[in-house]
């Protein structure tokens, strides 16, 4: 009998357990099914905005407070007799909303839905549980836009250096050419390839947007397919493809990127080459691959990241390329409230946190979102300085400043690797620590006269400017900057090979030598004096600024760069340019960067100046592309309302396509040129990608042109 009874009891907990197994199969494909028709609420969502704004040039009616759904017109008024939900079936019903689209490139626009399975008790109608899907899509664009990406690689420690392109057939496989060094092409080797070839994932998988990095961090490329998947080919060593399984340095077949089974829907990927972050439907970012200076944004103190982990964001975060910016070892991410959230390295302060300490979490920048203040809607980043432009078309900076990158006057100037910063103290110039908050810290070259002039000098009262006195101009002090003299004319002087400091230098005249400012004691700081110009770390600066500025105050629609410069496009059609001048500003000036004494002050471009475009032409968009001071890789390209392109800069390898290679002042065009092709014949550009010397032009009739450098065939 008792052998009886524990056969019948463990034959009872059996039954249990598969029934408990049995459930929750059915729990979990009821929900798969749910969560499904949530997302086509959601498209349906997409395509209804989309028409709505195709019906009205392009101008939204509805807004925030009165949303697009099914009952609703184009204004978000409701129609009376219209059905608020998409399908309703029994006790399940389905309905979408959709916000105020936001301004993205040029005439793009983002629109987000929200679609929403909502289950109704029989007895009461009252909702008990819901299901929702958030979808982002574009209008203003073709899917163009999704189905063709560009990447490049340069520098990083690499020997291996070249550019690559990517397309999406009607199949929904991925095919590239160009560069393959580290295996991203997916092809199974690491051969370059002159023709396109087939990213090697399962014949069952339809792509619908493939992910790389076109700032030169190009060393991966992903794929998403069209139910969530990422699969991913190319660098590996800090398991940035995000599968563990995968313990080689180089994928060359590429796998699966792993998300955990309760949240497994991918929508957007933004790889930085030694790390990968992955956005979900539900908002969350999982990340894998390096966490140097604390870029896994994790909390973690762990070198790297091998199975990809969830970031500890306080709210969604948003699916799309202009609400993430990633380089060097810093990220940065736009919240679905318009808040912009940074992490990992902040040697410049380009965190805005007011130090230069790194950030391990993801940290706020500013007050984008807060209730009353304006959202970001756009991040561009060079990996020493970001920009933010928010809703009311206003643009901040933060970061290095040291050939006037961050777009303002102002700067702070550290002194060598120090964390001790110049700064007036009454009549005194000495050094101290870096405070982001301390006023006296903080200055601008007064262009009239060149001098160097503090914001505020609370001990010794204001409009004061660095001089350079005693007997043979060897000693430093405040003095009135309207008591004029020759010693207190300052420039920046770059030395040679130095990528962030300057010497702040004192000349008669712009090739003059001078005496620099230097640190009395390197190892305490404090009182200062001038000494002759030596790139030692007593008397070099890192100008850059820990705090946000603002750069334009409103009108900008665009936002774009590389490194060193940066172009604003504004909504009247006219593009401006600031920074490093190595002849891609289109302002006209042209600058030899091999020369920098003689040129300092044309290399200093602190304030925008205008990208010069013919009589009549309104731009939609721009593109920035650069490589260190080298002038071979630095363009800007413009696209106008009417499909032309012009561009600024290098055209040593024929990347301005007008015809020729080089031409202009040694290769250089400093004024803007226009493309050829484009704009005539029916090719009218939507858009410009440019690296490496190579440019490809994408056009609203569905072509891709390219031109310049092909040396890994990626034309």
């Amino acid at each position: 009998l008792p052998t009886v009874i524990v056969a019948s009891v463990v034959a009872m907990m059996l039954l249990l357990v598969a029934a408990s197994a049995s459930t929750a199969i059915r729990e979990g494909l009821y929900a798969q099914h749910y969560r499904r028709l949530a997302r086509e609420a959601a498209e349906s969502g997409v395509v209804l905005a989309s028409k709505c704004l195709e019906l009205n040039n392009d101008l939204a009616q509805w807004s925030d407070a009165a949303k697009l759904r099914p009952n609703t017109d184009c204004k978000g008024t409701v129609v009376a007799g219209r059905t608020q939900y998409v399908q309703q079936d029994g006790n399940v019903r389905t309905t979408f909303e959709v916000g105020e689209p936001e301004r993205r490139e040029g005439s793009i626009q983002r629109i987000t839905a929200v679609g929403r399975t909502e289950l109704i008790r029989t007895t009461d109608g009252a909702v008990w549980k819901s299901y929702e899907y958030r979808l982002a899509g574009q209008a203003g664009l073709s899917a163009l836009l999704d189905s063709v990406s560009f990447g490049y690689a340069a520098g990083g420690g690499f020997t291996l250096n070249g550019a690559f392109f990517t397309v999406i057939d009607e199949f929904g496989r991925p095919r590239s050419a160009g560069f393959n060094g580290f295996g991203q092409l997916g092809v199974g080797s690491t051969t370059d390839t002159l023709t396109l070839k087939q990213f090697n994932i399962p014949a069952n998988k339809r792509v619908v947007r493939t992910y790389t990095n076109f700032l030169s961090h190009g060393r991966n490329l992903f794929a998403l397919t069209e139910n969530g998947e990422v699969w991913g080919a190319g660098l590996h060593n800090f398991g940035q493809i995000g599968n563990p399984s995968q313990i080689i340095a180089w994928v060359t077949n590429p796998v699966q990127f792993v998300l955990p089974g309760n949240d497994n829907v991918a929508t957007f990927v933004s790889p930085l080459g030694i790390v990968t972050f992955v956005v979900t439907s539900q908002g969350n970012v999982y990340v894998a691959g390096s966490n140097d200076k604390g870029v896994a944004g994790i909390n973690s103190t762990a070198p790297t990241i091998k199975m990809p982990t969830k970031m500890p964001f306080p709210e969604k975060i948003r699916a799309d390329a202009h609400s993430w910016a990633v380089d060097s070892k810093t990220a940065y991410a736009i919240g679905e409230s318009g808040a912009v959230y940074g992490w990992g390295n902040n040697e410049f302060g380009q965190l805005a946190q007011g130090d230069i300490n790194e950030r391990r979490a993801p940290v706020r920048l500013g007050d984008f979102g807060k209730p009353g203040k304006t959202k970001a809607v756009q991040l561009a980043f060079d990996g020493d300085t970001v920009y933010i432009r928010d809703n009311a078309g206003a643009v901040y900076s933060a970061g290095k400043t040291n050939y006037g990158q961050a777009g303002v006057p102002t700067f702070r100037l550290r002194a060598g690797v120090s964390d001790r910063c110049l700064a007036a103290v009454g009549a005194n110039l000495r050094t101290e620590k870096c405070s982001g908050a301390a006023a006296n810290q903080k200055w601008h070259f007064d262009r009239t006269n060149n001098a160097l002039q503090v914001e505020s000098n609370p001990g010794g009262g204001q409009n004061r400017c660095v001089e350079a006195t005693g007997h043979n101009n060897e000693e430093t002090r405040m003095r009135w900057c309207a008591w004029w003299s020759g010693g207190k004319r300052f420039d920046f002087r770059y030395p040679a090979g130095a990528w962030s400091h300057v010497y702040l230098s004192n000349s008669t005249d712009i090739g003059g030598r001078g005496l620099c400012v230097a640190e009395v004691n390197i190892a305490t700081g404090g009182e200062t004096r001038m000494n002759s110009c030596e790139y030692y770390a007593d008397r070099t600066f890192l100008p850059y600024n820990p705090t946000l500025e603002r750069v334009a105050s409103s009108g900008v629609v665009d936002i774009t760069t590389d490194q060193y410069f940066t172009t604003m496009v504004y909504a009247n059609g006219e593009v401006k340019t600031f920074g490093l001048n190595n002849g891609a500003l289109g302002n006209g000036v042209y600058v030899d960067i091999s020369n920098l004494d003689a040129y300092k002050r044309h290399v200093y471009n602190p304030t925008p100046v205008k990208f010069i475009l013919p009589p009549g032409a309104k731009a939609v968009s721009s593109w920035t592309t650069s490589n260190g001071l080298n002038p071979k890789n630095a363009n800007t390209f413009v696209v106008t309302s009417d499909g032309r392109v012009f561009g600024a800069g290098s055209n040593v390898t024929g990347q301005l396509g007008i015809g020729h290679i080089g031409g202009g002042t040694n290769g250089i065009y400093p004024t803007p040129q226009q493309m050829l092709v484009l704009g005539t014949q029916g090719n009218l550009a939507s858009y410009v990608r440019s690296g490496y010397g190579t440019t490809v032009v994408y056009t609203n009739n569905r072509k891709v042109f390219t031109v310049g450098n092909n040396s890994n065939g990626q034309l």
